[in-house]
């Protein structure tokens, strides 16, 4: 316990940050949008003073390099959810798209958002040296 755990996206990539793009036309106007995911933010129900945590897109790439510096991107967990329900904590990543469109003359910028929950065991496994 209280150790940093770090946090990415899988798979790292354009399939998770974008830029996405698509367009339709109706009746002659065509309307083109692409959307790129800005940050994710990450909120742990582990107890009082659990934060939300916000990760730019850069520190979300993939796994640390060394898993013993502290994260750009994490959580530490202060106590095991063994006695929660279903023995787990529930992890709720939200990413925070910007879309910008294009179509008739106009354009503009959206902001939008995509929630998830994961749940996530925690323990806390006893070291045996020999």
């Amino acid at each position: 316990m209280n150790t940093a755990t770090h946090l990415w996206l899988t798979p790292a990539g354009e399939s998770q940050t974008g830029p996405h793009s698509t367009s339709a036309t109706d009746r002659g106007l065509t309307v083109m949008i692409t959307a790129t995911l800005d940050h994710v933010t990450v909120h742990a129900d582990d107890g009082p003073g659990s934060a939300l945590v916000r990760c730019a897109l850069g520190d979300l790439a993939g796994p640390p390099v060394d898993p013993f510096v502290a994260p750009a991107c994490g959580h530490t967990w202060t106590h095991t959810s063994t006695d929660e329900p279903g023995g787990v904590f529930t992890l709720t990543v939200t990413h925070h798209w910007i879309a910008t469109w294009t179509g008739g003359g106009q354009s503009g910028t959206l902001t939008t958002q995509t929630t998830a929950t994961y749940p996530v065991a925690v323990t806390d496994h006893p070291i045996t040296l020999h």
